[in-house]
C-alpha cells in the first residue's frame, strides 16, 4: 500500500472477530484490512449488507476493539485517545439506506429522457 501523504487515519492489518457462542465457532468480520486517509481525504465503503463496512465504522471510532491490528488518528494510536474526544474530531457519518435511496432515485428521475 503505497503511503498517504500525512494521513489523518492509518489502519493496518485490521481484524474483529467476535467470540464464539452457544457452540457456533468464532465469527471473523474483518480481516487484514489496511487504508489510509489523508487530512481531508473522506474514505466511502461500498458493499453488500454483512460485509463489514459498518463494523469497520465502529472500529475507526472505538464503538468496537480490533481483535488484531492498529489504527491511528493523527499518529497516535487510538487506544490511546479519548473515546469522546476521537469521535468528535473524527466526525463520521454513516448514511441510511433510505437516504441512498431518495439520493438515487432523484438522480435516475432526473436524468432519464
Amino acid at each position: 500500500m503505497p503511503a498517504t501523504p500525512d494521513p489523518i487515519f492509518q489502519v493496518e492489518h485490521l481484524g474483529l472477530t467476535y467470540p464464539a457462542r452457544r457452540g457456533q465457532p468464532p465469527a471473523t468480520i474483518l480481516e487484514d484490512i489496511s487504508v489510509e486517509v489523508a487530512h481531508g481525504g473522506a474514505l466511502v465503503l461500498v458493499g453488500p449488507s454483512g460485509s463489514g463496512k459498518s463494523s469497520l465504522l465502529r472500529c475507526l471510532n472505538r464503538l468496537e476493539e480490533p481483535t488484531s491490528g492498529v489504527v491511528r488518528f493523527g499518529g497516535h494510536p487510538i487506544t490511546e485517545l479519548d473515546p469522546r474526544e476521537l469521535r468528535r474530531r473524527a466526525g463520521s457519518e454513516e448514511q441510511r439506506r433510505d437516504a441512498k435511496q431518495r439520493l438515487l432515485g432523484s438522480s435516475l428521475g432526473n436524468h432519464a429522457s
